[in-house]
């Protein structure tokens, strides 16, 4: 069971940053890590923190509870460009 959620909160990043248009990098660099450590996450190979959670939501301009639903309707690249506290930076 632990490791569904896992996947759900990784193929939810996956999401996120194909509408954003933004690589594992760039949201990495952001908060302060390496790619590696958000394709750890994105495969579901470790748990999600709730600090992890509220950055990397933040970066996406999300609640936290929000970007953890796989049912949220994920908002246009146009709407996270506008909500979003990294992603301006990069385009």
């Amino acid at each position: 069971m632990k490791r569904l959620a896992r996947k759900e909160f990784g193929t939810q990043m996956k999401k996120f940053r194909a509408i954003a248009g933004v690589s594992q990098d760039d949201p990495a660099k952001a908060i302060g890590r390496n790619q590696s450590y958000m394709v750890s996450f994105e495969n579901g190979d470790h748990s999600i923190g709730i600090d992890f959670m509220k950055e990397i939501s933040a970066y996406f301009g999300v609640k936290f509870y929000d970007f953890a639903n796989p049912d949220f309707p994920i908002p246009s690249k146009r709407e996270l460009r506008k909500k979003h506290k990294g992603i301006s930076k990069y385009y």
